[in-house]
């Protein structure tokens, strides 16, 4: 990785065995979002469970799942996003932000 590893920050999809990858680095990880499903639940449980495998997980790299989350709106996907990795939220709590942030104005995000 060179010289130094400072500010390096990993980017990796969220796969079975992400513990055992958090374990072994002590750099910072964010976890990419991967293909679209058009289907927001299984994006935020597979966050959930990323977001859960280990201290070294800081965060997430969700565009396209954000963007086009099938029907649901994307302003209250990226709400529901930001709870699971920011309040580290469960999926029904994601949910409910989803329920709460749906059909307002996108200009007006938290």
């Amino acid at each position: 990785m060179g010289a130094s590893s400072l500010n390096t920050w990993l980017k990796i999809p969220s796969c079975k065995g992400l513990e055992q990858v958090a374990r072994a680095t002590t750099l910072p990880i964010l976890i990419l979002g991967g293909e679209v499903t058009g289907d927001p639940v299984p994006v935020l449980q597979d966050l959930q469970a990323a977001m859960q495998a280990g201290p070294t997980i800081r965060g997430a790299l969700i565009g396209r799942n954000v963007i086009f989350p099938g029907t649901e709106d994307p302003r209250a996907m990226a709400a529901a996003v930001a709870a699971l990795v920011h309040d580290r939220t469960d999926v029904n709590g994601a949910r409910a932000v989803m329920v709460a942030e749906r059909g307002k104005d996108p200009r007006l995000l938290p």
